[in-house]
């Protein structure tokens, strides 16, 4: 039981990195692909003033700034969090001596559960059936300018990226997964 609280405690703090990660990416994406005029709010805040605006409320803007930020952070926690507790840890070796490979109990190439998880979380919030249309946050990417709809879709690469890499960067620090020998 300690072990898996432990694995689910290092999956939500790569969660966050990955989250910290992906805003800054974002920034950094939203200012090379659309115009300098057109400033968007986060799908985060967007969030948090709905949700305010149903409730009867009108929090400031910095209120929603900083609402919208710490609900990314704990829901990308909660994603984290999820990959850890699906993750395959890394087994040093096999019978024979050799790195054993993901048929037989190996961890999955990085990329591959990076492009992975970036997909899922992806698909689960802007997809018609996904988090932010089912609240009316905002509309499926389906129906959005493709100059819009594909911001997420690389920022969600960049978090499946960071997240999955800080998990694994984590276990080699609390030695539950022995740094790979090279050469």
């Amino acid at each position: 039981m300690r072990n898996g609280l432990r694995t689910l405690m290092r999956g939500a703090v790569a969660g966050i990195a990955g989250t910290v990660v992906m805003s800054v990416a974002r920034m950094g994406i939203e200012r090379a692909s659309l115009p300098w005029w057109e400033t968007r709010e986060s799908e985060w805040e967007r969030l948090v003033r709905v949700m305010a605006k149903r409730a009867g409320r009108h929090p400031s803007r910095s209120a929603i700034r900083g609402a919208g930020f710490a609900a990314h952070l704990a829901y990308g926690a909660a994603w984290g969090a999820l990959y850890a507790a699906v993750a395959r840890p890394q087994s040093t070796t096999t019978s024979a001596g050799s790195p054993p490979s993901p048929a037989v109990g190996g961890e999955r190439p990085l990329m591959l559960d990076a492009v992975g998880l970036g997909a899922v979380c992806y698909l689960a919030n802007y997809r018609r059936w996904g988090v932010m249309p089912a609240l009316g946050v905002l509309p499926p990417d389906t129906e959005r300018p493709i100059r819009l709809a594909r911001i997420p879709v690389a920022t969600h690469a960049v978090f499946g990226v960071a997240t999955v890499s800080a998990y694994r960067l984590l276990r080699v620090i609390a030695r539950d997964d022995p740094p790979k020998r090279i050469g």
